[in-house]
């Protein structure tokens, strides 16, 4: 897939920002879980990842140096901005991507994964589905008479 830019004449303007920023950021993608039931559902988890070589790593608002968790310096106000921009975005495109239903009775979840330098998304989930037999009826002791 091309990768998207500014330029780009056939995006909409809620597209290209959410992918430009993630670019000014270096962030290479994004995952989130969602997950619903009882006739309603809702995005959750956003979780930037940055690749170092070969390797990802989560990119959060804290970090652990040695066992003390502070502030990662490497987070900015504009990291928060990219991840309210995903978790509104996709929560609004969710159901026109999604065939099975994940948010109404039993409901269900799953994750996707967004990956900003080719553009692609991958949507993995499932559903919940409950199922009811036809019931039977006898009598164990028979046609028995007095």
């Amino acid at each position: 897939m091309k990768t998207a830019t500014i330029e780009d004449e056939g995006l909409d303007q809620d597209t290209l920002a959410v992918f430009s920023l993630a670019r000014d950021l270096r962030v290479d993608e994004v995952r989130f879980d969602f997950n619903g039931a009882g006739d309603s559902g809702d995005v959750n988890d956003v979780n930037l990842i940055v690749r170092k070589g070969k390797e990802e790593e989560y990119l959060s608002r804290t970090t652990k140096t040695g066992d003390q968790w502070g502030p990662n310096p490497d987070w900015t106000d504009r990291h928060q901005t990219l991840i309210d921009l995903c978790h509104s975005y996709f929560d609004s495109h969710l159901s026109s991507h999604i065939s099975w239903d994940w948010y109404n009775n039993e409901g269900g979840g799953g994750v996707i994964v967004v990956d900003f330098n080719t553009g692609e998304v991958e949507i993995t989930g499932y559903y919940w589905v409950e199922e009811t037999a036809d019931g039977h009826s006898f009598n164990l002791l028979g046609d028995q008479e007095d």
